[in-house]
């Protein structure tokens, strides 16, 4: 083996491992917003990894797969979805600050979709869904944060990853 070629494989690992750690450092990256921004022009954050703070309003009453956060001051919500099983919000999370992390989606739904989708939010809070969600017609996009990370503010309730 001649010198020149362990030169050559030593500057091709180290060019991977200065790749590779710029790759991961983007995926950490998420840029803070605040929920008011989200509420007034939610088309411009679509697809960036985001950070909001607010305080937890609505839980999944069927399995704490999602979080509605609201802005205290201005009182605009975002959901945040968890993938079911990776954490848990709690109905005694009511109220407690929150910081979700994740990727801001939009998703569009048409006539049929859109009207099972209403239907769905209705029954979540156990209500019965109306003439206005049974009769829907045209496009509903629903945005949301979507990600597997969260850190609560207060001490005495904690997200815990489920098994």
């Amino acid at each position: 083996m001649s010198v020149k070629y362990i030169i050559l494989n030593v500057t091709a690992i180290i060019a991977l491992l200065i790749i590779g750690n710029i790759v991961h450092a983007d995926i950490g990256q998420h840029i803070e917003v605040r929920i008011s921004d989200l509420g007034a022009n939610p088309d411009k954050y679509v697809n960036q990894k985001l950070s909001i703070v607010g305080l937890i309003d609505d839980i999944c009453p069927a399995a704490g797969c999602w979080a509605s956060i609201k802005d205290p001051e201005v009182k605009d919500v975002v959901r945040f979805k968890v993938p079911d099983g990776k954490l848990v919000f709690t109905a005694e999370m009511l109220g407690d600050e929150v910081t979700a992390h994740g990727l801001f989606r939009k998703h569009t739904l048409e006539n049929t979709a859109a009207r099972r989708w209403l239907v769905h939010l209705a029954q979540e809070r156990g209500e019965v869904p109306g003439e206005a969600e049974l009769n829907y017609e045209g496009t509903l996009n629903v945005y949301q944060l979507e990600g597997a990370e969260a850190e609560l503010s207060c001490s005495e309730h904690h997200l815990v990853p489920t098994i």
